[in-house]
């Protein structure tokens, strides 16, 4: 009796054990082969790796310079490349220079001669890619009889911009090319904000506004004005190459704080300039951002920027714009304009690949 008690406990233990094992192993096999727990897991995982989101911030004036800017966070862009875009609004030419070499900002958009006199006194700021030709015009009233630069030598000219500024320089060069004389020196200049010299020309109190974009396309809506020069047209009748106007500038200190977050981007920047060479439906949108609310403003505006935007870098054509530039220095004897010698480091073509 007793042996016969001892072996069914006997069994029974080995029914115990092997069930407990058996339990164990299929706990087990659901923990590893649960569709929705091994789904979790691989997501999680790739999710990680792709929300790597680099801060880069950026100083921007309102305008034509920030329109590939709206176009990358509008299209997506900067989550495309992985970027967090801290825009920060800049006023005129003087903020962007005090954010930039202040490092306040990683980058700005701006002339590349003002950053070559600073690096030779020692501040970090390099050129890193391109964004647009020059485009300025000459307006005069629709009913002038003021209809080329010739007529408009000796008249009254108006312009926002300072005798040192970059814009009127290359102003300068086209107009003593081509046509014998200074604006600067012939003609009764008068500095002041676009809005209030418009004023000035609707009244008659000026014969003509020097301007860019978007003040030009607001100067032309409406009918009241005629252009009678351009920059580009001008660089073509002195078969010069049309110089480059803004360009993409950040410091040595931000390079080494945020390279891959600068590569992705000017990828980001290239891209979206191509979309608004390609895309004519944005431009009703971005016109309006700057004031300009007609079918026919946003047309005149895409027509003046788009054949202007630069997707060309690389070593050959910055060492035509250096020569240009120093074509300018002896011809108006600009000492301000250039350093007598270009600073090393000053252009990199690691940045932008296209």
């Amino acid at each position: 009796m007793r042996k016969i008690m001892l072996v069914a406990l006997s069994i029974l233990m080995i029914l115990i054990i092997g069930g407990c094992g058996k339990t164990n192993t299929s706990a087990e096999k659901k923990v590893n082969t649960d569709p929705k727990t091994e789904g979790t897991k691989q997501v999680e995982t790739k999710q990680v790796e792709t929300k790597q989101v680099e801060t880069l911030k950026l100083g921007v004036m309102k305008g034509a310079q920030s329109f590939p800017i709206s176009v990358i966070q509008t299209k997506g862009l900067d989550k495309k490349y992985g970027l967090k875009l801290e825009v920060k609004p800049l006023a005129e030419s003087g903020a962007i220079h005090t954010a930039i070499m202040g490092h306040q900002v990683d980058a700005v958009f701006s002339t590349w001669q003002a950053y070559a006199v600073q690096r030779t006194r020692g501040e970090d700021e390099v050129v890193i890619a391109p964004m647009n030709n020059y485009v300025s015009y000459v307006h005069v009233k629709k009913d002038s009889k003021i209809n080329s630069m010739k007529d408009l030598r000796g008249k009254k000219i108006g312009t926002a911009y300072p005798p040192s500024n970059g814009t009127v320089i290359i102003f300068k060069y086209a107009v003593q090319k081509e046509f014998g004389f200074d604006p600067f020196k012939e003609n009764n200049v008068i500095q002041g904000a676009a809005p209030l010299l418009l004023g000035l020309l609707e009244k008659g109190e000026i014969d003509a506004v020097y301007l860019g974009e978007p003040q030009a396309t607001s100067s032309l809506t409406g009918g009241k004005n005629k252009s009678i020069w351009n920059v580009s047209e001008a660089y073509k009748n002195i078969g010069e190459r049309i110089p480059m106007q803004v360009s993409v500038v950040t410091t040595e200190t931000s390079l080494k704080k945020s390279s891959e977050a600068l590569k992705n981007f000017v990828k980001a920047y290239t891209e979206a300039k191509d979309i608004l060479i390609k895309d004519n439906s944005l431009w009703p949108e971005l016109a309006k951002n700057v004031g300009i609310d007609t079918e026919e403003g946003a047309k005149i505006l895409r027509e003046s920027l788009q054949p202007n935007y630069i997707q060309e870098w690389n070593e050959d054509m910055i060492k035509k714009e250096i020569e240009f530039s120093y074509k300018i220095v002896d011809a108006f004897k600009e000492k301000d304009f250039l350093p007598e010698k270009m600073p090393e480091g000053l252009f990199s073509f690691e940045i932008y690949k296209k």
